[in-house]
């Protein structure tokens, strides 16, 4: 299993939730819950250009650490379960769910050897 996570994903853990996001980005509430699937002119998980911009205008008045990378391509777990924690906020619990398990390998939890 992959511990990629979508651009929509990283939005969801650094900036708001999915609720939140279609205010953010000047849409109706309901807009990014469509952005979790693919649609005829993008992958799943992919946010529209138009909603990228204001998104990532929103997270740089608030230094939140998000990056045009993270819009375009996502990023990896690891990588933003560190600013996450850096924030001092913690990760979604569904994503946590769905990924966390990804990371620890029989004898292994999050990748370090267990005692």
């Amino acid at each position: 299993m992959s511990t990629h996570l979508t651009p929509i994903e990283v939005v969801e853990c650094l900036v708001a939730p999915i609720g939140e996001l279609g205010k953010i980005a000047g849409l109706n509430d309901k807009a990014p819950y469509n952005w979790r699937r693919e649609s005829q002119y993008r992958a799943a998980g992919d946010i529209p250009h138009h909603a990228m911009r204001r998104i990532h205008a929103h997270a740089a008045a608030r230094k939140i650490p998000l990056t045009a990378d993270h819009l375009l391509w996502g990023a990896d777990w690891k990588e933003i379960d560190k600013l996450v924690e850096g924030m001092g906020k913690t990760m979604p619990q569904h994503l946590r769910d769905r990924l966390k398990p990804a990371l620890q390998t029989p004898g292994k939890v999050d990748g370090m050897a267990a005692e």
